[in-house]
């Protein structure tokens, strides 16, 4: 029943979205209503191993009304940017080079992106399960080259 209701929380959102500059309910508004719920319904998001850092934390929080308890693993991401080197004549390699590092503000005021994955105690099940898909995907992988990385 709960993804019922946030299923009809989404749409209403996507309604307000569609609608908030007046327009009235015509076949034009009403396919942009239909357009905007189904590219949110199916959004993917990709995020690259190089984007991952090794800042990993656990947050938890509970839920208003019934009390339940999340907990979610969180990884912080640094998005690689390419940036081009002084001249050699100022002592650096000329080209271009790939940095990355956290988006701060100020001292304190750390605004980076992270991907929170929530669960409860089927969290770790999911995530053994993605490791397991990968340490078999990998071994077929090293297993045609004549490798082993495991």
């Amino acid at each position: 029943m709960a993804q019922v209701w946030g299923f009809i929380v989404f749409l209403g959102m996507v309604w307000k979205y569609c609608f908030a500059s007046g327009e009235s309910l015509s076949s034009n508004g009403l396919w942009r209503f239909l357009e905007a719920a189904l590219r949110l319904a199916l959004m993917r998001v990709n995020i690259y191993a190089e984007e991952i850092t090794d800042r990993i934390e656990i947050v938890t929080k509970v839920a208003e009304g019934d009390g339940g308890r999340f907990t979610g693993i969180r990884f912080y991401l640094e998005l690689p940017v390419s940036i081009a080197t002084p001249p050699a004549t100022l002592g650096a390699q000329p080209g271009i080079a790939q940095v990355r590092g956290p988006f701060i503000h100020h001292a304190g005021d750390d605004d980076s992106s992270a991907v929170t994955f929530w669960g409860k105690q089927d969290l770790r099940i999911a995530l053994r399960k993605a490791l397991e898909i990968l340490d078999k995907h990998y071994a077929v992988q090293d297993q045609k080259r004549g490798t082993s990385n495991v």
